[in-house]
């Protein structure tokens, strides 16, 4: 079994995105060992990575491309079934001394770790060369692209695997979410600038309203609001009494905003019994009317939002479909609470309406919005101050 791999695949992202750097590692122990430990140091990293990249050999006929070759196929196929199960290099190299012994088979003979994670290697650097092959293809005219790492790393692995990249490059998706590296550091912004051609940028829809109305509820109250249902949640989730009382625990709230929604459900619907249990166990740092009153008139608002954020992620939507929907959001919304425009010029009266930049919506309409969630909902209005 013979394989040929592009001389750059191999020794960019097989050889170096594999290993430390060996100059970094020598700085590093430098301060924790003396000159001779850290040069013996070093010349063991670099022994060990020239043992795993043994079965890589530069070609005769190409000096661009390295030729491998799988002696004993049967023992490379082997080991990576095995490892594409899931099991460690060690641990695969121990699986066939067995499959050996229990077999009779001498074929299997000579497997361990250092030979496994050889052959890895092999099967990483020739999938990666399929996939430049298919990119080199004449009838590729384009590629898509979504990425997570940080730019210096992903043009350097695009170089290596096919240089002319930048050329085919025509689309760049990133959904913005809170963990995602490019979000906070212009990823997509850069590579858009590094492609030689026009790039269509593609931002996902669910995840952008997402870090929207997180931000809006952090100015809810002054972020106090958002902070105590955060508190509230883990206190009831830490009551064992009040999860085998009820027969249900708290739901979790997690940084992914139809969680909060489940939340603010669960705890309008058990709020009798969540009032009881807080003013037996702990009545100083129980759900003031304001919050209640804020949860109540926040959640139908949070439960549209979910309803279109779990119609964009539909699998069979497509993004041509998606900007109808939001609409349609952004029509709920502007409905339910009445909201309107402030038109250039026009003046406002402060005590007849809420005002944020473009947009106001009355009081009235506030109250009213406040009296169609119910009768607790009142009741929790009635019972604040004027100034509240």
């Amino acid at each position: 079994m013979t394989f040929s791999v592009k001389a750059t695949i191999v020794d960019v992202i097989i050889g170096e995105m594999f290993f430390r750097n060996d100059a970094i590692i020598n700085q590093h122990d430098s301060d924790s060992m003396d000159e001779n430990a850290a040069t013996n140091k070093a010349a063991k990293i670099a022994k060990q990575k020239l043992n795993t990249m043994k079965l890589f050999v530069r070609s005769d006929d190409d000096p661009d491309r390295y030729t491998i070759t799988i002696k004993n196929v049967m023992r490379f196929e082997l080991a990576m079934d095995f490892v594409g199960i899931g099991m460690s290099f060690r641990q695969v190299a121990s699986a066939i001394q067995y499959a050996k012994i229990r077999t009779h088979t001498a074929k299997l003979t000579g497997a361990n770790d250092l030979i496994v994670g050889q052959y890895v290697r092999v099967l990483v650097g020739t999938s990666l060369q399929h996939i430049a092959d298919v990119l080199d293809h004449e009838s590729v005219w384009a590629m898509s692209l979504a990425a997570e790492i940080i730019f210096n790393m992903l043009v350097k692995f695009l170089d290596a695997l096919y240089p002319p990249w930048r050329t085919k490059l025509i689309g760049m998706s990133s959904d913005g979410e809170n963990t995602m590296t490019g979000r906070h550091r212009g990823l997509v912004t850069r590579i858009v600038a590094t492609a030689e051609n026009p790039v269509l940028r593609i931002w996902c829809a669910p995840h952008q309203i997402d870090l929207i109305v997180k931000q809006a509820a952090e100015c809810v109250a002054y972020g106090t609001w958002i902070k105590f249902t955060w508190s509230f949640s883990v206190f009831l989730r830490q009551q064992a009494n009040l999860t085998t009382r009820m027969n249900v625990k708290c739901p979790k709230q997690t940084n992914r905003w139809s969680h909060l929604g489940r939340l603010l459900t669960f705890l309008k619907s058990h709020r009798r019994q969540l009032i009881a249990y807080c003013v037996e166990n702990r009545p100083d740092n129980a759900p003031t009317y304001e919050w209640w009153l804020v949860t109540f008139s926040i959640a139908p608002i949070i439960d549209a939002i979910n309803v279109t954020i779990t119609i964009l992620q539909s699998r069979s939507l497509l993004i041509a479909q998606q900007e109808s929907h939001i609409n349609a959001l952004v029509g709920t919304l502007a409905a339910m609470l009445d909201v309107a425009i402030v038109e250039q010029g026009e003046s406002i009266d402060d005590d007849d309406d809420v005002v944020y930049e473009s947009m106001r919506i009355p009081v009235d309409s506030i109250v009213a919005h406040i009296h169609d969630q119910g009768s607790f909902a009142t009741k929790c209005y009635d019972e604040l101050n004027p100034g509240e």
